[in-house]
């Protein structure tokens, strides 16, 4: 299933369910249509917290080098704040941050 939205009056957005995997604004051919399906009305705030939710906030990497066995206690890397290190052992993994720490609505 494939979801989108479409703005409405007032700030709210209506969330529907295109089925059929096709752009909701292509042309229906000979009657076949685009089974779609009326989902709510959103709000900007909800679809952030959507966001927030279905996307996480950090990606880490596989460690780089360390004890397997180790209970890793991880601390950011003061040379690089890319990295994480264990503070027991040599391990040490690159962190990219995918979403904004705050957002601010304008």
């Amino acid at each position: 299933m494939r979801y989108y939205i479409k703005k409405h009056d007032n700030g709210y957005w209506e969330m529907w369910e295109n089925a059929s995997g096709v752009y909701a604004a292509t042309t229906a051919i000979s009657g076949g249509g685009n089974p779609e399906r009326f989902i709510c009305y959103i709000t900007a705030d909800d679809i952030l917290d959507l966001f927030n939710e279905t996307v996480p906030c950090v990606v880490e990497e596989p460690y780089m080098e360390g004890n397997p066995d180790c209970k890793h206690a991880w601390r950011p890397w003061k040379f690089n704040k890319e990295f994480i290190q264990c503070s027991i052992c040599p391990a040490m993994k690159k962190v990219k941050r995918l979403v904004p720490l705050e957002y601010k609505h304008g």
